[in-house]
């Protein structure tokens, strides 16, 4: 008996029946920017059943939730009497990524559960869920196709020898490492083709610099080695005895 007085809504149901006769549609007042497609936001829906729901006894409250883990957003439609009934929405359907995302997450889900709740539709066409996302494609309203970059077929091999054809040095460079610039060899076109123009012209530059200064070290220690081998003067001799 408990059980059955628990989940009795008779006098919920009655109140709703009479705000939903007076409830009307709410205004189609915002456009979605991204898509062009125009809806209500929850302001609307809400100044389109506030006093209808008040004047018979009514009220809806949304709060976040979880079930098992999962964030939700809970919508109860109560009545003056105390009953009331309840609905859960997760909120992952809307792909929450972080919590500016889980703020819009919970507006927009709040506008299409309390309309829900109470049955309260836009005017005209609100097409906010975009065609519940079929599979649809839209183009952002307002914006210019941007041109589609053409993709390049030519094979590794033709690549590079253009990034070789671009460098001043790439020939030379080459050819000193024993690679012939017209027909280099597979894993060197797809080197050239990762490092690309620039980052080919900043490796020739940087081996260059390290040769250099590998050449004057040697050319250094030539020198000392010379000046190890010259014989002392006289009076240098006289100061060694």
């Amino acid at each position: 008996m408990q059980e059955q007085e628990k989940n009795d809504t008779r006098l919920l149901n009655e109140a709703l029946a009479k705000a939903q006769a007076e409830i009307r549609n709410a205004s189609v007042n915002k456009e979605n920017a991204f898509v062009g497609s125009k809806y209500a936001d929850l302001g609307s829906v809400w100044d389109a059943c506030r006093k209808p729901l008040t004047d018979n006894g009514l009220s809806v409250v949304q709060l976040p939730d979880t079930i098992d883990g999962e964030i939700v957003l809970r919508t109860l439609l109560l009545h003056s009497s105390g009953q009331s009934i309840e609905g859960f929405l997760p909120l992952s359907v809307f792909g929450i990524k972080d919590a500016h995302s889980l703020g819009s997450a919970f507006t927009y889900a709040r506008r299409y559960s309390f309309a829900a709740m109470v049955g309260c539709a836009p005017e005209g066409d609100d097409d906010d869920g975009n065609t519940a996302q079929r599979g649809k494609k839209f183009t952002p309203a307002r914006s210019k196709s941007l041109p589609r970059k053409k993709k390049d077929e030519r094979s590794t091999a033709e690549k590079a020898q253009g990034i070789i054809n671009a460098v001043r040095e790439a020939d030379a460079w080459l050819r000193n490492m024993g690679v012939d610039p017209g027909d280099p060899p597979a894993q060197v076109c797809q080197r050239i083709v990762t490092l690309g123009v620039d980052g080919l012209e900043k490796k020739i530059e940087d081996e260059r610099k390290k040769a250099a200064k590998a050449e004057k070290a040697e050319e250094a220690a030539k020198v000392v080695d010379e000046a190890d081998k010259v014989e002392p003067v006289e009076d240098e001799k006289e100061v060694a005895a």
